[in-house]
C-alpha cells in the first residue's frame, strides 16, 4: 500500500508538472473506497498525503449519499447527482423493469444511471479527452465505451491491478501529443476492502 501511495504521489506530481508546462490542465480525479478522514487521521505517517493537504485543496466536510455505502457514492461523486436522480439506490436493488442490479457486469454499466451523465462522459461531449480506469460507469452495454481511454469491462476478481492502472495514468500525462486526456479517473478498492475484513481500525487498515 505504501508502494501505491508513492506512485499516486508521483503521478499528481507529474499532473502539476504537467499543468504547468502546458496552457491546458490536466485534472487527475482518485477515489479511495471507504477512506473516511478518520481513518487518515489513525493511519501511520502520511507525509504524501500532508504535501497534497499544504499544497492542495482538501476538505473533512464531504456530504456523502445515503445509505452511506460504495456504489450509491461513487455514483454520486462521478455524477454530480443525488440517488434520487441517478437511480443507482444501493450495491443490491431490484427494478420493476431492468431487474436486479448488482448481479455480474450490471454493477459497472452506465445504462442504470437516470437523467445523470458521468463528469467524463460531460467532458467527452464538449470535446474534452478522458481517461478512466477502474471506476463502475466507464462503459455501457447500448453505447460502448464512455470515455476516450478506459480499461476493458471486466468481471470484478479480474479487473487491472492499481500497479497497472497507475502507470497508465502516468504515462497517459507524460504524453505530449495532442490526444492526451485532461481528466483522468482513477478507482482504487482500498481501504474499503482491507477493512471489511480487519476493521476501520486494524493494524492491516491503518498500514
Amino acid at each position: 500500500m505504501k508502494r501505491l501511495f508513492a506512485a499516486l504521489f508521483a503521478l499528481l506530481v507529474s499532473a502539476g508538472a504537467a499543468a504547468a508546462a502546458a496552457p491546458e490542465r490536466t485534472v487527475v480525479v482518485v477515489l479511495f473506497d471507504g477512506f473516511a478522514p478518520a481513518e487518515l487521521d489513525a493511519a501511520k505517517p502520511t507525509p504524501n498525503f500532508d504535501r497534497l493537504k499544504r499544497e492542495g485543496a482538501w476538505s473533512r466536510h464531504l456530504v456523502p449519499a445515503f445509505p452511506t455505502i460504495s456504489l450509491i457514492n461513487h455514483t454520486t461523486f462521478e455524477t454530480g447527482c443525488w440517488p434520487e436522480h441517478h437511480g443507482v439506490m444501493s450495491n443490491i436493488f431490484y427494478d420493476p423493469k431492468r431487474g436486479k442490479f448488482g448481479e455480474g457486469d450490471n454493477v459497472a454499466d452506465a445504462d442504470w444511471h437516470t437523467g445523470c451523465e458521468a463528469m467524463w462522459e460531460a467532458a467527452e461531449r464538449q470535446g474534452v479527452k478522458t481517461a478512466v480506469f477502474n471506476w463502475a460507469g466507464r462503459w455501457s452495454k447500448t453505447r460502448g465505451k464512455l470515455s476516450t481511454f478506459a480499461n476493458d469491462q471486466v468481471p470484478w476478481a479480474q479487473r487491472e491491478s492499481d500497479d497497472t492502472i497507475v502507470n497508465k495514468a502516468i504515462a497517459l500525462l507524460r504524453d505530449p501529443s495532442p490526444d492526451h486526456p485532461r481528466l483522468i479517473a482513477l478507482y482504487f478498492d482500498i481501504p474499503d476492502h482491507v477493512a471489511h475484513f480487519d476493521g476501520v481500525a486494524g493494524g492491516k487498515t491503518r498500514d
